[in-house]
């Protein structure tokens, strides 16, 4: 969460709400929904967007250089 929360602020919209959706246990996909809220007109006729966004990340499991020389070495 605190990797998006970065990136709003340069974007200049608001998040109004996010919550984690259920997949699969072993699945290694984290689902999160989340509302974004911004002004579209600036100025004294300011009109508020708010849009929803479903965002998937994918877990990937990965070995460093060396472990991975060391891992195929021992086979």
């Amino acid at each position: 969460m605190r990797l998006l929360l970065c990136h709003f602020d340069r974007l200049g919209v608001v998040l109004a709400a996010a919550e984690f959706v259920f997949t699969e246990p072993y699945s290694k996909r984290l689902m999160l929904r989340l509302r974004l809220r911004g002004e579209v007109l600036h100025g004294s006729s300011g009109v508020t967007l708010e849009q929803g966004h479903a965002v998937e990340f994918a877990v990937h499991d990965r070995l460093y250089n060396a472990c991975a020389h060391r891992w195929r070495r021992d086979w």
